[in-house]
């Protein structure tokens, strides 16, 4: 894939430079010039005619949230437990770069865009998680204080419980202990089941940037921040992600030049119970550039790391994927988008069925655009599908699964002229491998039992509706149905209603008659529809096939 461009924009924003480097976008502005006050020209236009990639299926039509007379960028969604989506992103509509947000409740829309940072300095790139309960945070770089000042950055913190506004910022990052380079970048929240928030990012020190970490627990302050990654040979360090484990252990993986190294790699590390960092482990060791990681935790601890590696091909990026499975050892990476363009900015979810769903922007298609692939559970990832479709250009994504059987997803795309913040979603069934059981032949006037099995794949309780509308070739036996939840009988009808909870499962049971002149060789077709509330539905179907009486004849033994 082709070498990048840095953009760095003037004070005056005029004289705009071009240099070698990252996609500005993606990566935080330098720190000894004034921020980069312009995200809309982060992606280059695409040097080739590109190829057709297949439309992805089953996202809803993207909505533009944004929507306003400037320019948006850097997306991050979350979605908390009553299901609310809330959205962060950079905004220079309010006259100066600010991090604004909004959210979209189960029932309803978009609410309008609040302005968080609201403050004289640039405010870029911001990060938000919501904790279950439904408060939210928010971290951002923040530049300077009125324009025209020294260039230097912090890190800033806003909360809100749910029902309130935001409290006041909180810095998180300071001068004395950092050699005198405040400039930090690429921050990164996670939560732990105590309700504990976890932050790292990349900050400058007199040694270079190094990977830095702090915490924050339930109703505390932030603690001192600590340099993880602090060793004479390790080097220049940036774009950290950090994820929680079941046992509340904290993973971190971050890409690293270091030290007598020709190019970066990505590199993990784990918090001991002691409370020290292990030492960091090369996890792509390669010849290429291997840059961008993110890093996922699955539901059964297994760690999930991919990232955009140069190694096939100096000038374009592929997306690498590999795991470590619990007590094992981290798997030799593989080339997940396998295609001729340029492939960067992967993110990773899970869901309830331990399916693996990631998207990244790429330039295949001849445009910028972002893909989407699967890897279901002891599976392999599926071709790339493009879920954008935009006539421009698509980047940034940001993708949540919210245990509720939905995927959510955020980018930036320049569509309407100047790059707003567009979102989509799409439904994946929660409960996973429902089935239905009954016989797979039957007689005339023969009585069949049929049951029904939900089984929830998903952490969280789900609830459900099943109707099986008997064929005409059969006849319900009253009283019949049975099962742990609502069941209600209308004529041929029966209907189920009831909850299932997360990793289990719920059995409903019924009798037919097959009607006695129902001829030999007929196919009985009895489906059951399964539907989620405010979710998916799907059908189940058992096929019986009537067959013909046999006569058995005795034999008789006599005996000579």
């Amino acid at each position: 894939m082709r070498q990048r461009l840095l953009i760095v924009a003037a004070l005056s924003l005029m004289g705009l430079l071009f240099a070698g480097g990252v996609s500005l976008l993606r990566s935080a502005p330098l720190f000894d010039d004034p921020p980069p006050p312009d995200p809309g020209l982060w992606l280059p236009p695409t040097a080739h005619s590109g190829r057709p990639v297949p439309l992805a299926d089953g996202w809803q039509p993207a909505l533009n949230v944004s929507d306003n007379s400037g320019r948006s960028g850097a997306p991050s969604l979350d979605v908390d437990r009553q299901g609310t989506v809330h959205l962060a992103w950079y905004d220079n509509s309010p006259g100066n770069w600010e991090i604004l947000y909004a959210t979209l409740p189960t029932t309803g829309t978009w609410t309008r865009a609040e302005d968080v940072s609201n403050n004289a300095s640039y405010s870029q790139v911001p990060f938000l998680i919501a904790k279950p309960d439904g408060n939210v945070n928010i971290v951002w770089q923040d530049y300077g204080g009125p324009r025209g000042t020294a260039w230097q950055g912090t890190l800033l913190f806003k909360s809100r419980e749910p029902t309130e506004d935001f409290g006041p910022p909180e810095a998180i990052s300071v001068t004395t202990g950092f050699g005198g380079y405040p400039e930090v970048r690429d921050p990164h929240l996670a939560v732990d089941g105590q309700r504990t928030l976890h932050l790292v990012w990349a900050g400058n020190t007199a040694a270079g940037y190094r990977i830095f970490y702090a915490r924050k627990p339930w109703g505390g302050v932030w603690t001192f921040p600590e340099v993880i990654n602090n060793a004479p040979d390790r080097g220049a360090s940036f774009h950290p992600r950090l994820a929680v484990d079941g046992a509340d252990r904290l993973h971190v993986v971050w890409q690293e030049t270091a030290v007598g190294a020709a190019q970066a790699d990505i590199y993990y590390s784990m918090l001991s119970s002691d409370g020290t960092w292990q030492p960091p482990l090369n996890l792509s060791a390669n010849s290429g550039q291997s840059q961008e990681p993110f890093l996922l935790v699955g539901y059964d601890g297994t760690l999930h790391v991919v990232w955009q590696d140069y190694t096939l091909d100096p000038n374009q990026a592929d997306i690498f994927y590999s795991y470590k499975s619990p007590g094992g050892s981290w798997s030799p990476p593989v080339d997940v988008s396998q295609n001729e363009g340029d492939s960067s900015g992967p993110v990773l979810v899970e869901d309830g069925a331990a399916t693996l769903h990631l998207v990244w922007y790429d330039n295949t298609p001849g445009n910028w655009e972002i893909l989407y692939a699967v890897k279901p559970q002891g599976g392999s990832w599926t071709a790339a599908v493009n879920v954008s479709n935009t006539p421009g250009r698509s980047g940034q994504p940001s993708l949540v699964y919210d245990g509720r059987g939905r995927l959510h997803l955020a980018w930036a795309d320049d569509t309407p002229g100047d790059f707003d913040i567009y979102y989509t979603s799409k439904t994946i069934p929660a409960f996973g491998t429902s089935l239905k059981q009954g016989p797979a032949t039957a007689l005339a006037g023969q009585d069949l039992v049929y049951g029904i099995v939900l089984r929830n794949s998903s952490t969280q309780a789900v609830s459900l509706t099943v109707t099986d509308s008997l064929p005409i070739e059969l006849i319900y036996i009253e009283g019949s149905a049975e099962s742990g939840g609502d069941i209600r009988v209308e004529g041929q009808t029966v209907q189920w209603s009831g909850s299932v909870p997360g990793r289990g499962e719920m059995r409903i049971r019924l009798r037919a008659t097959v009607h006695t002149d129902v001829p030999v060789g007929r196919i009985i077709r009895n489906q059951a529809v399964i539907g989620e509330e405010g979710g998916s539905i799907i059908t189940v179907e058992v096929a019986t096939r009537v067959v013909q009486t046999r006569v058995v004849i005795p034999i008789v033994l006599r005996a000579h």
